[in-house]
């Protein structure tokens, strides 16, 4: 199950827990993933996993990048 907006805020994402975290919070877990998977991509020895963990990586920068502009235009 993946995190939604609550209806009330739309600044705010309810996680599977339930908790809810701000669009700050989700911009710095996707770059803490960001950075933990670049981690993996380091150590991987076949290249072409090296550049698809690099790809996931970008990904998740591009989506706290996403996080960062919405807290900013709310």
């Amino acid at each position: 199950m993946s995190p939604h907006r609550t209806g009330s805020d739309p600044k705010s994402t309810v996680l599977t827990n339930g908790m809810v975290e701000d669009n700050r919070a989700r911009a710095d877990r996707y770059r803490q993933q960001a950075k933990e998977i670049r981690a993996f991509a380091e150590r991987a020895a076949v290249p072409d996993i090296k550049r698809q963990l690099l790809d996931i990586a970008e990904r998740y920068d591009r989506l706290a990048e996403r996080a960062e502009k919405e807290r900013r235009d709310g």
